[in-house]
């Protein structure tokens, strides 16, 4: 049995794909360099305030 830490990433990783997929269907695309931005924003590994910061960046051309 799978435990809950591999569940979540793999349910994080699935709405990530179809919200990525979403936007392709519409003809837009991410960014370079905010795929692994909101992953890492999604894992929990960046705090709001930095997550928002390099999106900003990103958005930017920074």
């Amino acid at each position: 049995m799978p435990n809950v830490v591999t569940m979540i990433e793999d349910t994080t990783d699935y709405a990530f794909r179809n919200a990525k997929a979403s936007l392709e269907i519409e003809g837009q695309t991410l960014p370079t360099g905010s795929e692994e931005l909101i992953l890492q924003n999604l894992r929990g590994e960046l705090s709001e305030e930095e997550f928002l910061q390099r999106a900003l960046e990103i958005a930017l051309g920074v």
